[in-house]
C-alpha cells in the first residue's frame, strides 16, 4: 500500500477514532477518573481539525482563510484539552475560561495577521506560537510530581508531545528566516507522518497513565487498612519482600481495654478511637518508620536501622501522646491508654515479633498504659523484659 497523503489520512483518523471511542467508554465507566473525556474531546477535535487541513487529499489546495482559522482552532482544542485532562489527572482546578480562550486562540492567531496583510507565512507563524505555548504547558503538567502510578508512561506521552514542539518550533524558525514551508503532497506526507506517530504516543501514553494508576490503587487498597490508612499485614509483607523496609526494630502496641471501649460506647465509638490512635502513631513515627495495623486494636511499627536505637524513645512518645488528650468518639471524650512491646536486634520479621510480643505481654502484665522493651538473647537465655 503507498503511503500517500489518503492513506496516511485514512489510517490516522481511524486510529483516532478508536481512542474517542476507548477514551470515552473508560471515561463513563470510570467516573472518578474524568480525564478520559478531555482526552476523548482531544482526539475529536484533533480528528475535525485534521479532517479540514488535509481534506483535500494532498492535491496542494490552499486552505482559505476561514478554513485555516477553524482548523488551528480545533487544533488548539485538542491541546487544550490534553492540558485540562492533565489538570483532572492530578485532581487541580480548572480555568474554563482560561482553557476555552487558549482552545480558540490559534484560530484567531491564524485569521488576524492574514486579515493585516502579514501572508499565509505571518498567519502559521502565529497560529504556531500559540500552539507551542499549549505543548508547552501541558509538558508542564506531565511533569508534575504527582503522577503516583503513572511515572513511566507519562514520559511515552511527553515524547510525542515534545516532537510536535520541536516540529512546530522548526517552522516558527523557518518562517523568521523567510524560507517558505512545502505545501505540496510529500510535504503533506511528512506532517502526516509525523502527526500520526505523535499521536499514537500522547494518546497511548494517556491510556496508560490511567491504568498504571488504577492499578495503583487497587496494591494501595490490597495493602491499606481502609478504616485507619496505615499499611495492613499484607502491605507489611509486601514492603518487606520489595526491600522497601528492612525492620532492625519493631514496636508492638495494643490499645488498653478496647472491649470495654466497645462495649461501654459502641462500635462505632470503637473504630474511632481505633482511627485516632492511627493518627497519633503516625505523627509520632515519622516519615522513615512503617506503622502499620496489625489486627484488631493492635498496630505495629517498624523501625529502619537508622532508628533501632530510638525504639524505646518512641514507644515512651508514643505511649504519652495517647494519654496526653482524651480521644473524641461517639459524642463523649474517652482516656485512653496503650501498652506497647519493644523488640530490637534485628533478625527476621517474625523473630522480632515474637520477642515484641512477649514485651507487650510484660507490659499488660504489669499494670497497662507502659512500655516495655525485649532484652536480648545471651548465651541461649532470656532475661526479663525491662519496663520503662
Amino acid at each position: 500500500m503507498t503511503l500517500d497523503v489518503p492513506t496516511l489520512l485514512f489510517a490516522g483518523v481511524t486510529a483516532r477514532c478508536c481512542y474517542v471511542v476507548v477514551f470515552l467508554v473508560s471515561g463513563l465507566r470510570l467516573r472518578d477518573e474524568p480525564c478520559l473525556l478531555h482526552w476523548s474531546g482531544s482526539v475529536a477535535c484533533s480528528i475535525i481539525g485534521t479532517l479540514i487541513h488535509y481534506g483535500d487529499g494532498g492535491s496542494g489546495r490552499t486552505l482559505t482563510p476561514f478554513e485555516g482559522a477553524v482548523a488551528h482552532a480545533f487544533f488548539g482544542g485538542s491541546l487544550a484539552l490534553c492540558w485540562s485532562g492533565m489538570r483532572r489527572f492530578h485532581r487541580l482546578p480548572i480555568d474554563l475560561r482560561g482553557a476555552t480562550l487558549a482552545a480558540v486562540l490559534p484560530g484567531l492567531a491564524f485569521a488576524v495577521p492574514l486579515q493585516l496583510g502579514f501572508g499565509r507565512s505571518g498567519a502559521l507563524t502565529g497560529a504556531f506560537a500559540v500552539l507551542i505555548v499549549l505543548i508547552v504547558a501541558t509538558l508542564r503538567e506531565l511533569a508534575r510530581n504527582r503522577s503516583r502510578g503513572a511515572e513511566w508512561s507519562r514520559y511515552v506521552a511527553a515524547s510525542g508531545l515534545s516532537v510536535y514542539l520541536a516540529a512546530f518550533a522548526t517552522s516558527v524558525a523557518l518562517f523568521l528566516a523567510g524560507r517558505e514551508v512545502g505545501d505540496d503532497a510529500q510535504s503533506a506526507n511528512a506532517a502526516l507522518l509525523i502527526d500520526h506517530a505523535c499521536s499514537v504516543l500522547i494518546y497511548v501514553g494517556f491510556l496508560a497513565m490511567a491504568g498504571e494508576r488504577c492499578n495503583a490503587r487497587l496494591t494501595e487498597l490490597a495493602t491499606t487498612d481502609p478504616l485507619t490508612g496505615l499499611t495492613n499485614r499484607r502491605g507489611v509483607f509486601q514492603a518487606i519482600e520489595q526491600g522497601r523496609m528492612r525492620p532492625a526494630a519493631v514496636l508492638l502496641a495494643d490499645i488498653d481495654n478496647f472491649k470495654a471501649i466497645n462495649d461501654g460506647s459502641g462500635h462505632e465509638a470503637g473504630d474511632a478511637v481505633l482511627a485516632e490512635f492511627a493518627a497519633r502513631l503516625r505523627h509520632v513515627a515519622g516519615p522513615r518508620a512503617l506503622p502499620a495495623r496489625w489486627g484488631g486494636e493492635e498496630f505495629l511499627l517498624l523501625l529502619p536501622p537508622r532508628l533501632a536505637g530510638a525504639g524505646a524513645d518512641l514507644a515512651e512518645r508514643i505511649r504519652a501522646a495517647t494519654e496526653a488528650e482524651p480521644f473524641r468518639a461517639g459524642g463523649a471524650p474517652l482516656r485512653v491508654t496503650v501498652s506497647i512491646g519493644i523488640a530490637a536486634g534485628g533478625g527476621d520479621l517474625g523473630a522480632l515479633l515474637r520477642r515484641a510480643d512477649g514485651a507487650l505481654y510484660a507490659a499488660k502484665r504489669g499494670g497497662r498504659n507502659r512500655t516495655c522493651a525485649a532484652p536480648e538473647t545471651v548465651a541461649g537465655a532470656v532475661a526479663e523484659p525491662a519496663a520503662a
